[in-house]
């Protein structure tokens, strides 16, 4: 009898904790069913297809190929994670819908505005050395070498020509599914260093909102340049560290460092840099090899790249900086904001850093929301989608509000990590004056968390409220008086 009382009182209390479970269990923590996923795929790939009619571009069975592919790539990388839920494939589903939006509008645009097609596009700047570097890597003597120590990107359109034939539809394709997969290493770097009372996949959901929400960051997939893989390098690279012990995330890690240094070899040093404030979180014993191998790895690709630019310079390829980028700064206001600031040089420590507080808030501002034309389009059509920064604006707001109330609170490596990506994005703001904004996107993945956490944990706190409503005064007053100015004084907004 004894044994019967006992077997219902836990009878019971099982029904009770899964009952409470289920209770406050999210959305996104209840597993999704495959016929969704399966009517999601079937709806993305119709809306590729109607984009590939709407937008022509003279390669449609390719593109649209190319578009399946990369929904296919982020689904993939997704569905491995721990912490997927209904809520965050939805998020990723409307995320991957804008990057196909944005790629096949530019697409549109290379093809039949700026150029004679998508094997022969119209570019600009960095897309233009890129594409005729990697031509002439791959045999089509028809363009200028490129005299370029920087090998990183030119590789990886190289790469794409070779496998896939002359065209920017694969490496923009790759560009495509790079910031998906940033983004969801974003989510998975919520779900693990934020505690959320609803669970880690609600908290990963949020992460993947937060960083989608950044029309800078989403705009890097219909970009032909590094941006977008390095927006993939760093959150990736982040979120391993935060597991360094752990195998996968060791290869993670060292993926990710030796795509972001083979792009950008500048980006070394702070690859290190983050593995050096992320020490009080390791335990050496344990996670020793992980370190040495992750640091073994940048130190490698950083010699391996510069010895490789290095050799080709000594070659003297030719000029190839002939028409690849127009002398349009001068009288711009980026160039009068630089003169004004001397950074040409002749300035004191003490004098730029009284100058650096507006170059973070150059930075922060810009792109800025107005001339939704794009100006001179050098860059694509899409280009109007990232001057939608007012959610980027709100979740700067959330950053501040987090770094007052709730670093303190977060966990160590949350606090480490967020102090890194904070150096990493200061860093251009002081070199450049903040005039070059795409140089700290890379970081802004780790720096949403910030406002992650603020949703999460602090989204009752009265002061938040307020604060919301003194920073949009403060920004509604800022972006005006910068529109005056501008108007009044600039040559172009």
């Amino acid at each position: 009898m004894w044994f019967f009382a006992y077997f219902c009182k836990n009878y019971q209390m099982m029904i009770k904790n899964a009952h409470s479970q289920l209770l406050h269990a999210s959305p996104a923590h209840l597993a999704i069913r495959p016929r969704w996923i399966a009517i999601g795929a079937v709806a993305y790939a119709a809306v590729c297809a109607v984009l590939g009619v709407v937008l022509p571009n003279g390669m449609y069975w390719q593109g649209l190929a190319a578009l399946i592919a990369m929904g296919g790539v982020a689904a993939g990388a997704y569905g491995l994670m721990s912490w997927r839920s209904a809520g965050g494939w939805a998020v990723l589903g409307a995320a991957t819908a804008v990057a196909a939006t944005l790629i096949s509008v530019n697409w549109y645009y290379f093809a039949n505005v700026s150029g004679t097609g998508l094997d022969n596009p119209g570019l600009l700047f960095d897309p233009a050395r890129s594409w005729r570097g990697a031509l002439y890597m791959a045999g089509y003597h028809d363009v200028e070498p490129v005299d370029d120590m920087f090998l990183g990107h030119i590789s990886v359109v190289w790469a794409c020509i070779e496998v896939f034939g002359r065209s920017v539809i694969a490496p923009m394709a790759v560009n495509g599914a790079a910031m998906l997969l940033g983004g969801i290493f974003t989510g998975s770097l919520a779900a693990r260093l934020i505690p959320a009372r609803r669970g880690a996949a609600y908290a990963g959901m949020w992460g993947m909102i937060m960083i989608f929400a950044v029309s800078a960051f989403t705009y890097t997939s219909a970009l032909m340049n590094k941006d977008a893989l390095l927006c993939f390098g760093v959150p990736a690279f982040a979120r391993a560290l935060a597991d360094i012990r752990r195998p996968k995330w060791m290869a993670v890690a060292v993926v990710a460092a030796v795509t972001t240094v083979w792009l950008r070899t500048s980006m070394a040093s702070m690859l290190l840099l983050g593995v050096i404030l992320m020490c009080p979180c390791f335990k050496w014993r344990r996670d020793r090899w992980g370190i040495a191998v992750v640091m073994v790895s940048i130190i490698a690709m950083y010699a391996l790249e510069r010895s490789l630019a290095m050799g080709i310079a000594v070659q003297n390829m030719g000029q190839a900086n002939i028409d690849l980028i127009v002398d349009a700064h001068k009288g711009s206001n980026q160039d009068i904001w630089l003169s004004f600031i001397n950074r040409e040089g002749g300035w004191e420590i003490w004098q730029q850093l009284i100058v650096f507080p507006a170059g973070i808030l150059i930075q922060f501002l810009i792109p800025f929301p107005w001339d939704l034309s794009g100006g001179e389009w050098t860059m694509g059509y899409a280009a109007a989608y990232c001057r939608f920064a007012f959610p980027w604006y709100i979740i700067g707001g959330l950053i501040l509000y987090y770094i007052v109330k709730g670093w303190r609170q977060s966990a160590k490596p949350l606090k480490l990590l967020f102090i890194w990506a904070a150096i990493c994005w200061l860093a251009p703001a002081y070199m450049l004056g903040g005039t070059v904004s795409r140089y700290g996107t890379p970081f802004v993945p780790v720096l949403t968390l910030g406002a992650v956490y603020v949703v999460l944990n602090l989204r009752h706190d009265k002061w938040l409220h307020r604060w919301m409503w003194i920073f949009c005064a403060l920004m509604a007053a800022g972006l005006t008086a910068c529109f005056l100015i501008m108007k009044n004084y600039g040559t172009n907004i």
